[in-house]
């Protein structure tokens, strides 16, 4: 059985609907889902149980924790760009490992994904289940792309969206401790961008399983003018296990995106 980790914004019913959809469709009966919403938690879930029966679906409403709310507000005021990764869900990630302590690893996602192969074929690759490790994730960026060279940091880096996560390492070593310490640090010198990812590239720094490309297939959400560049994306879509829409725009916000198709397949409306 799968943990998948989830935390979504409680006023994008459709994306994370699409997302599950993905999820549950290619994983038939071996996942079950442990997600953050920031409110509306008892709308998720008759949504979800409506939509997905037979399936088991923990969620748990994000509360304020210390001044963690407190940071990202600055944060968000100092976001200049990219407003989507300052979004409160996008930093209450760092609480699913203390939120569900039941359970010690798990499969996160960002709701601007859709899923398009069994995790049984992950395991396969990477038994998580039994191995001794803190984070498994496509190595697929370079540290410098988020200022993170400035830090001291170089080297191959990880896209966040996708993570199989020891969430039990992390809470034994209390990691969300230094997690807080580099918000503050953020906070006082704007010292990188792209929000919670170099957060996680430093506190997992040189500790990443590096997974197949094609569990985060990334570059994902622009609109491409040129035929041979939608060709090339869609080729790359075609063997994607995980498709990720990163940059700017969302499937659910434009149909011309690059890969809209793919996500259409799993669009799925709550009526």
């Amino acid at each position: 059985m799968h943990n998948i980790l989830l935390s979504l914004d409680s006023n994008l019913f459709i994306p994370s609907l699409t997302l599950i959809n993905s999820i549950v469709k290619t994983n038939e009966k071996n996942v079950r889902f442990f997600i953050l919403v920031a409110e509306k938690k008892e709308e998720y879930r008759k949504m979800l149980e409506k939509h997905f029966k037979n399936y088991e679906f923990n969620i748990e409403k994000f509360n304020d924790v210390d001044d963690f709310r407190d940071i990202i507000e600055v944060l968000k005021e100092n976001a200049t760009k990219n407003q989507h990764i300052f979004n409160i869900m996008n930093f209450a990630r760092f609480y699913l490992p203390i939120v569900f302590k039941k359970i010690d690893k798990g499969i996160y996602l960002d709701i601007d994904m859709i899923v398009r192969a069994n995790f049984d074929n992950l395991l396969k690759e990477f038994d998580y289940i039994n191995k001794d490790f803190y984070l498994a994730s496509p190595l697929n960026m370079e540290c410098e792309n988020m200022n993170l060279d400035k830090q001291g940091y170089t080297g191959k880096a990880f896209n966040a969206g996708f993570m199989v996560w020891n969430l039990k390492k992390y809470r034994d070593e209390k990691m969300i401790n230094e997690v807080k310490e580099l918000i503050h640090y953020q906070k006082e010198n704007n010292a990188w961008k792209l929000g919670t990812q170099p957060i996680l590239n430093i506190i997992y720094y040189k500790k990443v399983i590096d997974l197949d490309k094609n569990w985060n297939c990334k570059g994902f959400g622009k609109i491409t003018e040129k035929e041979s560049e939608e060709k090339s994306k869609l080729k790359q879509a075609d063997n994607a296990y995980v498709i990720h829409w990163n940059s700017k725009t969302k499937p659910w916000d434009s149909d011309e995106v690059a890969g809209y198709k793919y996500w259409k397949k799993y669009l799925l409306v709550d009526k």
